[in-house]
């Protein structure tokens, strides 16, 4: 039998297939033909919109979320990327990279189904399951749950914490400007500074919260020229003036009868001979006093008394207090010449990176060092 068929009623036979189509493509179910969006299978027990190669068990897992674009379906086997504004209207399909404005929202990337349109015309990624965020190693991070290759999580951002001055060593660790003479840097999860003339950061390395340059070593007792460098020694005490232990008062030199003074210049004077700095008074009953360091021998005139290290040094030659009490020369590779480290050879100057010794001062990547400063391991000195 011949079966005629109007125009109109073809037309509303098509309408009808397609909007049962459309119905699959929002719903994630197969329309009465068993029918699914581009790159989906129709499972015919479930009636539910599967991933092509499911059902054979070829269907390939991970991969990251795909752009959006007008009338294509959710990639099920994609990760979410960063969390992106949807236009309206169509779902994302699956280029391999991160949903981005365009039509409705990114559908869940594992097992999920197309994104109903947006609100308004806008839309979210769908949130991750699996695979690999779709902003990779960017850094900005997607939605909670996505890791970070190579990266740390900081934030909701991907941040290097080895070289990043905000997240030094660890998330929100600031690296601090404090009595720097310059912006700090973050090398190898450490932050590295350069002081201002007289500052020092004196503080231990570690993970608390970074101060910078903090300590004045003109005027701080414990610090005094130097971050090991005391004026209080087990038989003297005196105070940091200008950067050396001194004398604030004849009390300070020694409680004698007679003979014990504090000159102006904050150094000692016993029974008439003025001592080198860091000397005190020094005697025993009915004996004329002396000078003498925290007790002991007096120091030569050309030394100076560390009263942290209880002894006499000379502040220009000696690699352990080399310009002021305490201050060493950072490798057996330096020698302290006139008050300042000088590198022997090349070698000294490698910490981190390699480097040349120039007439006594380290050059980091054609960069000429300060006295004592090595390359570390961003080329920089330090």
């Amino acid at each position: 039998m011949n079966v005629r068929l109007g125009i109109g009623t073809v037309l509303v036979a098509l309408g009808c297939e397609a909007g049962d189509l459309s119905d699959a493509l929002s719903s994630g179910r197969c329309d009465s033909h068993d029918r699914c969006g581009a790159g989906f299978e129709c499972n015919t027990k479930t009636r539910e919109c599967v991933p092509l190669g499911t059902l054979d068990g070829t269907a390939v897992q991970g991969g990251s979320a795909g752009h959006a674009s007008t009338g294509g379906v959710a990639d099920p086997a994609g990760a979410a990327g960063a969390p992106t504004t949807a236009g309206s209207g169509g779902d994302a399909d699956h280029s391999g990279g991160q949903p981005t404005a365009s039509s409705g929202s990114a559908g869940a990337p594992s097992g999920g189904h197309a994104g109903a349109p947006g609100f308004g015309g806008t839309g979210t990624a769908g949130a991750p399951s699996g695979g690999q965020t779709g902003a990779g190693d960017s850094a900005a991070a997607g939605a909670a749950g996505q890791a970070c290759s190579g990266a740390t999580l900081c934030d909701g951002a991907c941040v290097d914490t080895s070289s990043d001055p905000n997240h030094c060593g660890s998330c929100g660790r600031v690296c601090s400007s404090s009595g720097t003479s310059e912006p700090p840097r973050c090398v190898a999860g450490s932050c590295v500074a350069r002081c201002s003339s007289g500052s020092a950061n004196c503080s231990p390395a570690g993970a608390q919260a970074d101060d910078g340059c903090e300590t004045e070593l003109s005027s701080d007792d414990v610090h005094c020229g130097s971050c090991t460098n005391k004026c209080i020694g087990t038989n003297s005490t005196l105070e940091c003036r200008q950067g050396q232990c001194g004398c604030t008062g004849d009390a300070s030199c020694g409680v004698f009868d007679s003979g014990a003074s504090c000159g102006g210049d904050g150094i000692c004077v016993c029974a008439g001979t003025t001592c080198v700095v860091g000397e005190t008074c020094v005697g025993k009953k009915n004996e004329a006093v002396r000078c003498g360091c925290d007790g002991k021998k007096a120091c030569a005139a050309s030394e100076t008394c560390c009263l942290g290290s209880r002894q006499c040094v000379d502040l220009e030659t000696s690699a352990d207090h080399c310009g002021s009490c305490g201050h060493s020369c950072p490798t057996k590779e330096f020698q302290c010449s006139s008050g300042e480290c000088r590198c022997t050879g090349d070698g000294a100057c490698d910490a981190g990176s390699v480097g040349v010794c120039a007439d006594g001062a380290c050059k980091c990547a054609g960069v000429l060092c300060r006295a004592g400063e090595r390359c570390l391991a961003d080329g920089s000195c330090g």
